[in-house]
């Protein structure tokens, strides 16, 4: 299987599709900025400082630099990343001073007039493993949780999803290791409750968040009952519920689904090849994916994403 495997990589539908995503997202970005209506737009309340000239900074734009910065640490070349390689590294070490500095403005012992939304602020220091942002995070804990159990009434995975990030900052850095089985543990319980009736696609949203919790934690062998058993179980939902014909068509979710498995040493040879075939296939003219058919805009974050998984893929394959 290995050697079937590799003679696919060889035989240049993954270095096509990579080479041509590459080229789309270098050919969508000049001058802090991409064209792509989904990643200038702005929260009601959003106000993110950058002191570099011509750098327009949303949040969006900050998730677009991350996955750039994911992209590099996975093996993206600065020439197949091009100019926005450098200024998400510029933006995000010239603002990481005011991020370790400042305050988070949405949690449950915040006061509202604080600078930064919390899983933007957890992404951060859980991509720069960053010591001093997870010792803040932490002293924003309510209990074993940051948010209002119902803090977002659409897109309610995000109750969730959005609190992982921190824990795998705290688990990156060895911060709050007295907390984490707590906190660890209530959210496999919160996650248990809300797949029973969630969509498909809202399954996804967790599952995809939560593998990455469970795995980094088994990594470090935080004492959780049942935990491998439980990672096991979301591990192979995620699979199943990926296979759902309206999430298939999604390359959102097929990519993001494709990097968690392969991050977490999902051992499924045939199936990763299936999802990676897929995403191939979800593949515009162009070099870019749409987050969904009939999208008109998000296709440089779907890119982006897309390309995460690919070149995690093209790793994978090297690697048997």
């Amino acid at each position: 299987m290995a050697l079937f495997i590799g003679a696919y990589f060889l035989s240049s539908p993954l270095k096509r599709s990579l080479a041509d995503g590459y080229r789309f997202i270098r050919n969508s970005y000049s001058n802090f900025q991409y064209t792509d209506d989904y990643l200038t737009f702005r929260y009601p309340t959003e106000n993110l400082d950058c002191p570099i000239d011509n750098c327009n900074l949303t949040y969006r734009l900050l998730d677009a630099y991350f996955d750039v910065l994911m992209l590099e640490q996975a093996g993206a070349t600065p020439r197949e990343l091009g100019d926005q390689l450098d200024d998400a590294q510029a933006v995000t070490t010239v603002i990481k001073p005011f991020w370790q500095r400042d305050s988070i403005n949405n949690t449950l012992k915040s006061n509202g007039n604080e600078d930064f939304a919390l899983d933007a602020y957890c992404i951060f220091g859980w991509l720069t493993s960053d010591q001093a942002m997870a010792e803040s995070v932490i002293q924003y804990l309510s209990g074993f949780s940051w948010l209002a159990e119902n803090y977002y009434t659409q897109d309610r995975w995000r109750n969730i999803a959005d609190e992982t990030w921190c824990i795998r900052l705290m688990i990156a850095t060895d911060t709050g290791k007295d907390k984490l089985a707590d906190i660890i543990s209530r959210k496999i319980s919160q996650t248990n409750s809300f797949i029973i009736e969630a969509s498909a696609i809202d399954q996804q949203a967790v599952l995809y968040h939560m593998v990455y919790v469970l795995k980094e934690a088994l990594d470090k062998g935080i004492g959780i009952e049942d935990l491998n058993n439980t990672f096991s179980l979301y591990t192979q939902q995620l699979w199943i519920v990926t296979q759902e014909d309206e999430l298939l068509s999604n390359s959102l979710i097929v990519a993001n689904t494709l990097e968690a498995l392969i991050s977490v040493k999902y051992d499924d040879q045939e199936g990763l090849k299936q999802l990676a075939d897929k995403l191939i296939s979800l593949q515009q003219k162009d070099g870019s994916w749409r987050p969904t058919p009939e999208a008109t805009q998000g296709q440089v974050f779907a890119s982006l994403r897309a390309l995460l998984a690919l070149e995690k893929y093209s790793n994978y394959i090297k690697s048997l």
